[in-house]
C-alpha cells in the first residue's frame, strides 16, 4: 500500500500568499498541468519563427560553402545575405505575429491565475486572444524591428568591414535592453492586467519605468538575450535551444506578469482599490 504524506502543520490564512513572488512559487506548486499545457501551446506558436531561422541558418551556411570552395566571394556572399535578410525579415515579422497571437490568449489566463479567478482554458484562451491580440500584435511588430535594425547593422558590419557598425549594433543593443523593452514588457503588462484603451496605457509607460526600472531592465535583458540564439546557426543547438526556451516562456511571462502587478499595486491600483493586492492574501 502506498503511504499516505500528511502536512506537518495546519493550513492558516498566514500560509497564503501574501506577496507576487510568494503567490509566483504557489502558482508554480499548484498549476503544473496548466504550465504544461501553456508551454506546449507557445511552442506550437514558435514553430514558424524556428522554420524561420533554421532556413536562414541554412542558407548561410550554404553561403560560408561556396565560399570555402571558392564559388564566390566573401563580398558577394555577404551582399548576397545583406539582400536576402530582407526576405527573411519578413517571414520574421509573420512568425512574430503568430507568437503574439499564442501569447495574446496566455495573457488571460495568467491574469485569472494572479486574480484567483479560476481557469476555464479553452475559453479564457480564446477570450485573451479577443482582448489582447491588437496591442500585443504592435508589441510582438515592435520587437521585431528591433531585431531588424540590429541584425541590418551587424550585416552592414561585415559587408563594409566598417568598425562604427559594430559600435552602432552595441549602443543599439544597449538602448534596446536599458530602454525601449522595458517600456514594451510594462505596456505588455498593463495589457494583461486592464481592459483600457491602447492610448489610456501608454500614457503611464514612462512613469511606470520610473518606479520599477531595475527589476525592467532584468526582464528585459533576459528577452534581450534570445537575439544571440540566431547565432547558434543551422545546428542541433538552435533547435534544443529554442525547445528550452519555448517551454520556459510561459514561466518568465507569469513572472513578468506578477512583477508589474506587484509595480502597480505600489502606483496605478492606489487609485483602484478593487486591483490593489488583488489575488493576495492580506489585510491591506
Amino acid at each position: 500500500m502506498k503511504r499516505k504524506r500528511y502536512a506537518t502543520k495546519d493550513f492558516v490564512l498566514s500560509s497564503l500568499p501574501q506577496t507576487r513572488w510568494q503567490q509566483f512559487v504557489d502558482v508554480l506548486k499548484n498549476e503544473k498541468l496548466t504550465f504544461l499545457f501553456l508551454s506546449l501551446i507557445l511552442l506550437g506558436f514558435s514553430l514558424p519563427l524556428l522554420a524561420v531561422l533554421a532556413v536562414r541558418g541554412e542558407y548561410v551556411a550554404s553561403l560560408s560553402s561556396m565560399v570555402q570552395n571558392e564559388e564566390i566571394s566573401k563580398d558577394v556572399a555577404n551582399h548576397l545575405l545583406l539582400t536576402e535578410d530582407f526576405f527573411f525579415d519578413f517571414l520574421f515579422l509573420l512568425a512574430s505575429l503568430i507568437i503574439g497571437v499564442g501569447l495574446a490568449g496566455c495573457c488571460q489566463i495568467f491574469r485569472n491565475l494572479a486574480y484567483e479567478e479560476g481557469i476555464l482554458f479553452g475559453g479564457d484562451f480564446r477570450e485573451g486572444i479577443r482582448k489582447n491580440i491588437g496591442p500585443v500584435s504592435i508589441i510582438m511588430v515592435l520587437l521585431s524591428f528591433l531585431y531588424v535594425a540590429l541584425r541590418t547593422l551587424n550585416d552592414l558590419a561585415n559587408v563594409l568591414q566598417n568598425p562604427y557598425f559594430y559600435v552602432g549594433s552595441c549602443m543599439i543593443f544597449g538602448l534596446d535592453v536599458l530602454f525601449i523593452i522595458p517600456l514594451l514588457l510594462i505596456w505588455l503588462g498593463e495589457t494583461a492586467s486592464y481592459q483600457n484603451r491602447i492610448r489610456s496605457n501608454l500614457q503611464n509607460l514612462f512613469p511606470l519605468l520610473g518606479y520599477g526600472y531595475l527589476g525592467s531592465v532584468m526582464f528585459s535583458s533576459v528577452l534581450g538575450s534570445f537575439y544571440f540564439l540566431t547565432l547558434l546557426g543551422h545546428s542541433v543547438w538552435l533547435y534544443l535551444a529554442f525547445l528550452l526556451l519555448s517551454l520556459l516562456l510561459p514561466y518568465y511571462a507569469l513572472g513578468w506578469h506578477l512583477y508589474s502587478l506587484s509595480l502597480f499595486d505600489r502606483t496605478l491600483n492606489r487609485n483602484y482599490p478593487e486591483y490593489r493586492f488583488k489575488g493576495l492574501h492580506r489585510e491591506s
